[in-house]
């Protein structure tokens, strides 16, 4: 096997980008990031997470759903610990000394911490083809979840309409 047929059998998306055109990019450089690109049959979705870099390849064809589920759940119980950390906080500024309410604030303001990452990550988005559940970890805010649905149901219209005739 010569030079130029392995260097040829190794080929990288990036040297196969030409044929897509980049659509969106979605999370951070810290969760790990995901840059969607897409030409008129196929979606390319190349994941980076640290120093390594996935591509999946999934023919619009072979969609059978979208699926997003949103997570509001985050969000009230964030809502109910602000107001508990808001009551109580108050209630200490009346208090003098370290008392049993102070560290039961700590406690709270702690939780209150972790609820409000978790309600950063208010959506999760899987895609379902014929053979696999693509689950898109790093699409984790509803509004660039819906941009990417917008996108893949666009470029579906022709195989949709194709089954249906």
């Amino acid at each position: 096997m010569s030079k130029v047929e392995k260097l040829e059998a190794k080929r990288s998306f990036y040297s196969q980008i030409k044929g897509y055109s980049r659509l969106m990019r979605v999370g951070s450089a810290v969760a790990g990031r995901l840059t969607v690109y897409g030409n008129s049959e196929r979606l390319a979705l190349v994941s980076a997470d640290g120093f390594r870099e996935h591509v999946k390849y999934i023919e619009y064809s072979n969609i059978r759903a979208v699926l997003i589920e949103r997570h509001t759940l985050a969000l009230k119980i964030l809502l109910l610990l602000l107001v508990t950390v808001g009551a109580l906080a108050l209630i200490l500024l009346g208090s003098d000394g370290f008392t049993p309410l102070v560290a039961l604030c700590t406690f709270l303001g702690a939780a209150l911490f972790g609820a409000l990452i978790l309600a950063l990550r208010n959506c999760s988005m899987r895609i379902v083809t014929d053979v696999y559940d693509h689950y898109l970890a790093q699409v984790s805010r509803y509004r660039k979840a819906r941009q990417l649905l917008a996108i893949i149901s666009a470029n579906m219209e022709p195989y949709l309409e194709r089954s249906e005739g």
